[in-house]
């Protein structure tokens, strides 16, 4: 699988995960009524050494990505072919809904400013708020851009990633989604893109949802159950 990712691109890959995951439901391994959240720390092949200035590398690869564009050759635009018998529409066609043009215009400028870690790639969102920075904010490994720094679980600290897998119920565990996020990244963050995505992708109807603590913050537990399904995290004691 890590072989077809690097050669193929994301994309390819996400393809054919899914294909596989069909196949595992046309042959009734699939459950689908309990789903198990957890994440592992991948340490990544690059030192602390390597962080630079976030603004200085990303200057330089946006001059190079310039400068190969500057000597692409200009591809050549297909003619339009006429009488095809397909006619575009003009315009998109709204779907019916159940809720007011209000509240889809509310959710539709929700939506256009929410982080959503499946389309985004498990990218980390960089908007400042407040004088928290963390230092991934302003620094970069020039080795290894995506990954970050990491606190261990057996402590200290190194550039890394967290992969999240989504893992169906019953006596076959199989894998039905999986997000590859910065080491900085919590592990509740990407939770709830990553349960709307197997619900509307795989077509399953959970009862039940758990995950460890890292996992169990009232956002979450809260939409869950709000998706009557059953959230079974423990979360973490304050103060």
């Amino acid at each position: 699988m890590s072989k077809i990712r690097k050669r193929y691109g994301l994309e390819v890959f996400r393809r054919f995960f899914e294909v596989v995951i069909k196949l595992c439901q046309e042959a009734k391994l699939v459950w689908g009524q309990e789903l198990y959240f957890d994440s592992t720390q991948v340490n990544a092949n690059a030192d602390l050494d390597s962080l630079a200035p976030r603004f200085v590398v990303e200057a330089r690869e946006a001059f190079q990505e310039h400068l190969a564009a500057l000597f692409e050759s200009e591809p050549t635009e297909p003619e339009a072919s006429e009488g095809n018998g397909v006619n575009a529409l003009s315009e998109a066609v709204a779907l019916p809904t159940t809720i007011s043009e209000q509240q889809q215009e509310e959710r539709a400028e929700e939506n256009a400013t929410r982080h959503d870690w499946i389309a985004e790639e498990g990218h980390q969102q960089r908007n400042v708020s407040g004088s928290y920075r963390r230092t991934a904010d302003f620094r970069i490994s020039t080795t290894d851009p995506d990954a970050t720094p990491m606190r261990l679980k057996g402590g200290g600290t190194h550039l890394g990633y967290r992969t999240h897998y989504v893992v169906n119920g019953g006596k076959h565990r199989i894998i039905l989604a999986a997000l590859v996020v910065p080491g900085e990244v919590n592990d509740n963050q990407p939770m709830l893109d990553l349960l709307w995505h197997v619900l509307f992708r795989q077509r399953v109807q959970p009862t039940q949802v758990t995950g460890d603590m890292m996992y169990g913050t009232i956002e979450n537990i809260k939409a869950i159950e709000d998706a009557h399904i059953r959230a079974y995290m423990p979360v973490a004691e304050r103060g």
